[in-house]
């Protein structure tokens, strides 16, 4: 006679599939994070191949730096407040990036800093941010392009090959929250991406509440940490 499972045999077998399941979900867990960061510094690759295609046709000139005195606003592609293109807005202008996602981390989580069809192509309506972070070369103030007293363009044609370009967004803590959460992709001019550990530089980050002019220290420390290769 064919007997059944007894309760007891179902309940090993349902041990057994949740032992099996815990044990594969950190695997599954682990290896989508790896796509991801693989796919993050892509992303930098890409923007860097842009910059210097930018840079070629500018005499080196290459729309990096932050706005309006606060290091932290260092990834605008649009403003609203000007009506103009700025920053990473001028590679979009010159039809140098066919794939806007290139401009976003593929594991921001926050939609502000996320890639939004509806925005693509800029609609000139609103604010349009990009998801990566640049190098406080130059303040634009609240102009169009960096005014000339303060530098102007920097040029890639005269930076070290270990000179930061881009990085994840590390203007405050929850950038990262959202993000990668224990570090940072960090691109230099020769074209190199490192991974940096959030513990390098979070005592200033943790400083950095607002965005404000006021943690401009605490986001140069940080910078500079990321500059140590």
């Amino acid at each position: 006679m064919r007997k059944g499972f007894t309760l007891v045999e179902l309940l090993v077998v349902i041990s057994i599939v949740a032992l099996l399941v815990g044990l594969v979900l950190p695997i599954l867990g682990s290896a989508r994070e790896s796509a991801v960061r693989v796919q993050c510094q892509s992303n930098l690759r890409t923007l860097h191949q842009t910059l210097v295609v930018y840079a070629n046709d500018e005499d080196g000139s290459v729309p990096l730096g932050y706005r309006s005195g606060r290091v932290q606003w260092n990834n605008m592609v649009y403003s609203a407040f000007i009506s103009e293109f700025v920053l990473f807005g001028k590679l979009e202008r010159a039809g140098l990036l066919e794939s806007p996602e290139a401009y976003y981390c593929p594991a921001e989580t926050a939609s502000d800093q996320s890639y939004n069809k509806d925005l693509w192509p800029v609609s000139g309506v609103s604010n349009v941010q990009g998801g990566y972070g640049s190098y406080p070369f130059v303040d634009w103030e609240g102009e169009a392009d960096p005014p000339e007293v303060n530098g102007g363009y920097p040029n890639l044609n005269e930076m070290l090959p270990g000179q930061v370009l881009l990085a994840d967004g590390v203007g405050q803590p929850a950038r990262l929250d959202s993000r990668h959460v224990d570090g940072v992709h960090v691109l230099y001019a020769d074209s190199g991406v490192q991974w940096v550990e959030r513990g390098r530089f979070d005592t200033e980050l943790a400083v950095c509440v607002t965005n404000s002019a006021a943690f401009n220290p605490e986001q140069l420390a940080i910078w500079a940490e990321l500059g140590e290769r």
